[in-house]
């Protein structure tokens, strides 16, 4: 297991928000990151068995386990410092580490409310560890990460569904497929027909709605603008997916769609 993270700012969905933190805050998040990189890392190796994804997950929890009942954390020790700092809960990282256990294997996810389930672990969870490291206060903030999570997830999962319909992952929920006249079996090869980009459409208007939700949340907020970077940045791929009929390229941001995107968070008002 590594300690430090290689350039996170450079890797992270966090990254937007590293370079506007002073930096004892930069060096917390970039912590926070180095953790959920770790468990992800584990949970998307394809050279390990899943007895050994789940062996080494179990691990991490007992290190987080050691970190809040007194112990140095093991090989989670550079943790300890943020976690004292800001006050970060053991609660969520156990939940980020659920979310990785739940990706060890292939699964499906029947409809919506079972994909929540996974992505409050795999997205919201480091959100609401990152919010202590912002300084964000007031609003909801616990429904503000939740929904941010959701919004932020879901816009992965479309972009990356070929990718991980290949490696046998299909998180889009069987119900949605179903109603858009895709076979769960046949999910991969129905990648760039007319239903799928239906599907698309409709799995991208939910993902806006999570982000509604998010942004009704962080009224009366303070400290959500590094939130709200990565979340345009987010909104801009699922613009530009839309705009190439969702064919499976990978978005990339420019100086000039970064510094927009800044614009907006900056005079984001919900």
């Amino acid at each position: 297991m590594k300690s430090e993270a290689a350039r996170p700012e450079s890797r992270s969905s966090f990254g937007p928000a590293f370079f506007f933190l002073p930096p004892r805050r930069r060096r917390a998040l970039s912590a926070v990151y180095s953790f959920a990189r770790l468990a992800d890392d584990i949970a998307d190796d394809p050279d390990l068995p899943a007895a050994e994804k789940r062996s080494r997950l179990e691990r991490l929890a007992a290190g987080i386990e050691s970190l809040y009942s007194g112990g140095d954390g093991g090989e989670l020790a550079w943790l300890a410092a943020p976690v004292r700092e800001f006050g970060l809960e053991k609660e969520h990282f156990l939940l980020l580490i659920e979310g990785m256990e739940m990706d060890a294997e292939p699964r499906r996810y029947r409809d919506m409310d079972e994909l929540k389930r996974y992505m409050y672990r795999a997205a919201s969870a480091p959100g609401l560890l990152a919010l202590p490291v912002f300084g964000a206060r007031g609003g909801d903030l616990p429904r503000f990460a939740e929904n941010m999570g959701y919004a932020v997830q879901l816009i992965n999962i479309i972009r990356d569904f070929r990718e991980d319909a290949a490696m046998g992952r299909l998180y889009l929920p069987e119900e949605d497929l179903l109603s858009f006249g895709i076979g769960p079996e046949k999910a991969a090869a129905s990648a760039g027909t007319p239903d799928f980009v239906e599907l698309m459409k409709f799995e991208a208007g939910r993902a806006r709605g999570f982000y509604r939700e998010a942004c009704l949340a962080a009224r009366g907020a303070a400290g959500l603008f590094p939130a709200f970077m990565m979340g345009e940045l987010y909104l801009d791929q699922l613009v530009t997916m839309e705009k190439n009929a969702f064919d499976g390229a990978r978005p990339r941001a420019t100086a000039a769609g970064k510094a927009a995107a800044a614009w907006r968070a900056w005079r984001k008002i919900c």
